[in-house]
């Protein structure tokens, strides 16, 4: 029986416990790349935004003669367009940086619920505070 454990069942938790280890990995470094395409991407979002912002305004402002009122209503103008652009990029990174705080949080909170099991109601007892009230 011992060598029929040894042999056989042995060699498969150790295969499980590998299988296990290395599905967490897997789901673990999806996580890290999913949230770096997730930053590069909002940063080219930005960058486009103000690619943009920036090349109208040398455009403008160098290619045409303006009077003051044009001026104005071209800042006017621009700053509209600024806002109106920049609020979906906004939206994106929000959305990505409450996804990360999300999963932080949540991975605290199993990291938690193995430390302090439910039986203790989920609080770390202080072994002094104890031993004082005896």
């Amino acid at each position: 029986m011992r060598q029929l454990v040894s042999s056989v069942v042995l060699p498969c938790l150790i295969e499980i416990r590998y299988a296990i280890m290395m599905d967490d990995l897997a789901n673990r470094l999806r996580l890290f790349v999913s949230q770096v395409l997730s930053v590069f991407i909002d940063m080219l979002f930005l960058g486009g935004w103000v690619v943009v912002n920036w090349g109208a305004h040398r455009f403008v402002f160098a290619s045409f003669p303006l009077e003051a009122t044009d001026t104005f209503v071209l800042h006017i103008v621009q700053l509209v367009f600024a806002v109106s652009t920049f609020f979906p990029v906004l939206v994106y990174i929000v959305v990505d940086l409450l996804s990360v705080t999300l999963r932080a949080r949540q991975s605290v909170q199993q990291l938690s619920a193995k430390i302090n099991p439910p039986a203790s109601g989920g609080v770390i007892q202080d072994p002094q505070a104890g031993a004082s009230a005896r």
